[in-house]
């Protein structure tokens, strides 16, 4: 899968745009893209505006979807903590190794999933090994189930959600 106009977005936006807040990746810039929950936002950075069609259609194609239900941009760090991703959620690894994901079964809750979440735990719970987190090595991560991606080095990539 090519994705160079992921790679060229997220040039684009670290140089033109600061980070956004954003609670669900704790000590890692964010630049939310699009979005079409409670309050709908699309990103207007010229980059983005150009290519969001070939982007979206990237990702139908690779999940099924029919549509693109958000978009966000994240620089983290070995300090970084991601609260759980619902189903639907996927990563585009653009740069950054050391990259794990956690696939939770349906039965574990979601205060459950937090309290592994917390900032002392990412190493922690990578001790479990394999069976309970998978290393990501592909630059196309997408579960179609709740995932908790962990990064023990520098990374960027993007999350996207789709309906599922």
């Amino acid at each position: 899968m090519d994705l160079t106009k992921f790679q060229e977005l997220a040039d684009n936006t670290l140089g033109l745009q600061p980070p956004q807040y954003d609670g669900r990746w704790i000590q890692a810039d964010v630049w939310q893209m699009y979005s079409l929950g409670d309050r709908p936002y699309r990103n207007s950075l010229p980059a983005f505006k150009q290519n969001q069609e070939a982007l979206f259609d990237i990702i139908k194609e690779q999940t099924g979807a029919s549509l693109v239900h958000s978009l966000f941009l994240v620089k983290a760090n070995p300090n970084t903590v991601m609260i759980p991703l619902p189903k639907g959620s996927g990563m585009i690894r653009i740069s950054g190794e050391n990259l794990w994901g956690i696939k939770w079964k349906p039965d574990i809750s979601t205060s459950q999933k937090n309290a592994f979440m917390k900032p002392y735990s990412p190493k922690y719970i990578r001790d479990f090994g394999e069976d309970l987190m998978f290393p990501i090595n592909s630059d196309w991560i997408f579960t179609g189930t709740d995932t908790t991606f962990i990064t023990y080095d520098d990374a960027l990539f993007f999350i996207f959600r789709v309906p599922w």
